[in-house]
């Protein structure tokens, strides 16, 4: 047997592993990631599944894989146990006590929360962590996919990492820079830098107006932050300073709290809704998350393991701002949480306060004081709402406790809500719960003849004993008052409130008690108004026509006392109410009524056209509240004066809390 010997070639055979794949096949194939054989008209593949070859053409793609983008903005909040270190001190709402950190609840950074931050969910999925080792044929073989899917896929943008300590921190955030130096950049800017030059440049030349927050903004959460420090804690205070707790005490929580974190956004999409309805849907559901976060909260607080001063301020975020969502919606839940930490904190014996501890305190009693107030006429009788036992009106233990002597070097700083006017708050806040009372009487004792009169004459009572409270307000030294710092809301528009609020509050005793004010204004004033109700519905007040001339020309004081304000004063909310009460008492009282009617019985003396200038200022004041401030419970408080006009103006007898009660258009009027 003959041995053959076989020669080798003297280049080493080629692995078709190492040659360069085609990119050229079919895209049906390419998607599949089949290899083509490239046949034409149509691949053997497609032909033996039965589809249609889309063919060989290749498809030209733009390609962002050498831009570079800008940093994605750092917008996410951390609510972790070590960083309730950041508390109420150094403003004017402070907790002083270390143990009260220690034992505040555990807040994790919730997971709903990160369909907010898009940006910073992307660039945790584009995180890769390399081989320690890499063999060469998976580097080659990584490479060719990367590049095919480069051409073939969508296009991917590449977004830079970031550690794990990218989240915002008090003292690093970009906002609380912002807030130090009392300047935010708005949306519209920021969207502006951040859009490609060709859109920007197109967008000028076509004059189209910035898209809207939902269209131009990523993140709706960081958007909402930034518009409550623009615009709501300057509209939620009566001034807007370093002094407003509203924005520098939140500006210190928002990061640390989730139930503030959710509260301040819900009231800024409420807001937005004035511009943009559908962001109601959005203010409702950040509504919920506060509520839902704020319990377990307050069990701690109501247990007394932790102090009650973080749940209090949310408590008053959520309870005010609740009818900007609904007008209806009166935080009824709220306010009985309030009352029971409020009540708890007044029963306790605290005789080594500090004065920090003193002002923190006294910003929680004051912010009780006016949320009681706004409460007083439209919120039910305390058994019906389920809050702490609270006296009811006709067992008030008069007189109040003496305003002490003033000195003249003691300072008053104003309250964002009372003003200077706490006490006659809290004694218009009693109007209304007699008020109240005294209208549903007529809903309810008319049945028991006896009982109504003998309650009646209680009441009475109670009114007499409020009428020399208020007429004995003094108010402060104008010399005596701090200055706010801010240049829209002065020592004397706080001054005007407090007297126009005392007015208010005589208005409504001397309307619903007239035989009081016949009283006050002597035996000549005893005739009686021939003018009945004719309205079977509501309960006639019998007026006296001197009652009626006097409390026209009260109505037109007080409300000639809000025209002196500015309008772009920051005690807008508190003009509110007072509009409305002063507003709904301007009838006309001579032949010239409209209509033709002719009203003979009435004192000619007076004056119709103060009356008609009157309703026309109330009107359009309302009417630019709306505009600035959240608009729904304002348009609610034009609906109620409106109606009351339209009575007046019809003869019939009307007051405008029986238009509330009867229409159910009951709302906070703050």
């Amino acid at each position: 047997m003959t041995e053959t010997a076989i020669a080798k070639p003297d280049t080493p055979a080629v692995n078709p592993r190492r040659l360069p794949k085609s990119r050229n096949g079919c895209q049906q194939c390419k998607v599949r990631k089949l290899k083509c054989d490239e046949t034409r008209p149509a691949c053997k593949n497609c032909i033996r599944r039965g589809n249609d070859c889309p063919g060989y053409t290749k498809v030209l793609k733009w390609s962002t894989k050498h831009e570079v983008h800008k940093q994605p903005r750092k917008s996410r909040a951390t609510f972790q146990q070590s960083d309730y270190s950041s508390n109420f001190s150094a403003s004017p709402i402070s907790t002083t006590s270390a143990a009260a950190k220690d034992a505040s609840p555990t807040l994790p950074f919730p997971e709903s929360l990160t369909e907010d931050f898009p940006d910073e969910r992307a660039t945790k999925r584009a995180r890769k962590t390399p081989p320690t080792e890499i063999d060469p044929e998976i580097t080659n073989a990584a490479a060719a996919t990367t590049e095919q899917r480069t051409q073939e896929d969508d296009d991917v943008i590449e977004l830079p990492r970031s550690s794990d300590e990218d989240f915002l921190s008090i003292d690093e955030s970009p906002l609380f820079a912002l807030l130090q130096n009392s300047g935010l950049q708005t949306a519209s800017q920021n969207q502006a830098s951040a859009e490609p030059q060709s859109k920007a440049l197109l967008r000028t030349f076509y004059r189209l107006p910035p898209a809207t927050p939902q269209a131009a903004l990523m993140d709706t959460g960081s958007y909402l932050i930034q518009h409550y420090f623009q615009d709501v804690c300057t509209i939620f205070s009566s001034f807007d300073s370093s002094l407003n707790p509203f924005r520098m005490t939140i500006s210190r929580l928002w990061t640390d709290s989730a139930p503030i974190y959710y509260a301040i956004q819900s009231m800024a999409a409420a807001h937005l809704a004035n511009t943009y309805p559908q962001m109601s849907v959005v203010g409702v559901e950040m509504q919920k998350k506060a509520g839902e976060s704020l319990e377990q909260e307050l069990q701690l607080a109501v247990s007394g393991e932790t102090k009650p001063d973080r749940s209090l301020l949310t408590l008053l975020l959520l309870g005010l701002s609740a009818c900007w969502h609904r007008p209806n919606d009166l935080g009824l839940g709220y306010l009985r949480a309030a009352r029971t930490l409020m009540c708890n904190k007044l029963l306790q014996d605290k005789p080594m306060e500090t004065k920090e501890q003193q002002r923190q305190d006294q910003f929680f009693e004051e912010a009780l004081v006016y949320w009681e107030m706004m409460m007083g006429y439209v919120a039910p009788a305390v058994e019906e709402t389920g809050a702490p036992p609270i006296a009811p009106p006709t067992q008030h233990h008069f007189p109040l406790p003496q305003q002490g002597p003033q000195s003249s070097e003691s300072k008053v700083l104003p309250h964002p809500w009372t003003g200077v006017a706490p006490r006659a708050q809290i004694l218009l806040a009693e109007v209304g719960r007699l008020v109240r009372e005294e209208r549903m009487s007529y809903r309810t004792e008319l049945l028991d003849l006896e009982a109504h009169l003998a309650a009646s004459q209680r009441r009475f009572s109670v009114a007499q004993a409020l009428e020399e409270e208020l007429l004995s307000i003094e108010p402060p030294d104008p010399e005596s008052l701090v200055d706010v710092g801010d240049e829209k809301t002065s020592k004397k528009d706080f001054l005007i409130i407090a007297e126009a609020t005392r007015c208010a509050a005589l208005l409504d005793l001397y309307r619903i008690f007239p035989d009081m004010l016949t009283k006050r204004l002597g035996p000549e004033a005893a005739e009686s108004d021939p003018s009945p109700s004719s309205s079977s519905s509501e309960a006639t007040i019998s007026t006296p026509k001197s009652n009626i001339a006097f409390l026209n020309s009260l109505a037109t004081h007080t409300l000639s006392l809000i025209e002196s304000l500015p309008s772009e004063s920051g005690t807008r909310f508190l003009q509110l109410m007072l509009i409305v009460i002063t507003a709904s008492e301007l009838r006309f009282t001579s032949s010239a009524a409209p209509y033709g009617i002719n009203l003979d019985f009435f004192d000619p003396s007076s004056d119709d056209a103060k009356v008609a200038h009157a309703r026309t200022f109330a009107e359009q004041r309302l009417e630019e509240h709306a505009r600035r401030l959240p608009a729904k419970p304002v348009r609610r408080m034009l609906e109620i004066v409106r109606e009351v006009w339209r009575r007046f103006d019809e003869l019939l007898g009307v007051f405008w809390l029986d238009v509330v009660l009867d229409r159910g258009w009951e709302t906070v009027m703050g």
